[in-house]
């Protein structure tokens, strides 16, 4: 399972780290397009902005996809969620709060007897 995690891991860092390195390239070569006079300081502004957009798109895109594997992989291994370890605890204080009241009344029980028998 940790191999599994790990590699995942380093899958993503090197997949955001491309994608990072990818953009970086496009706005130095957009910039450099501008210096050479290929493009104006509006073409410049709003090619960056449209490279943004897309970088954020994508970024949000991968997230997704992202969560959704992490999902399939959570749902073959046997590991509780946040959320079913939440719905546990309740039970488990409801629970408890039944026991305890029992417990009480089971104590006052026992000394009830207790007291008889030094009598």
């Amino acid at each position: 399972m940790k191999k599994k995690k790990d590699l995942g891991e380093q899958a993503i860092k090197a997949g955001m780290g491309l994608a990072l390195a990818a953009k970086e390239e496009l706005e130095d070569k957009v910039k450099e397009f501008h210096k050479k006079g290929y493009f104006d300081e509006k073409e410049v502004k709003r090619t960056l902005a449209d490279l943004q957009k897309r970088y954020d798109i994508e970024g949000k895109k991968l997230g997704e996809a992202i969560n959704v594997e992490i999902k399939k992989i959570m749902k073959q291994q046997p590991i509780a969620t946040k959320k079913e370890v939440a719905v546990l605890q309740k039970r488990i204080a409801v629970l408890e709060k039944k026991l305890g009241k029992k417990k009480k009344i089971k104590k006052k029980k026992k000394i009830k007897k207790n007291k008889k028998k030094r009598k």
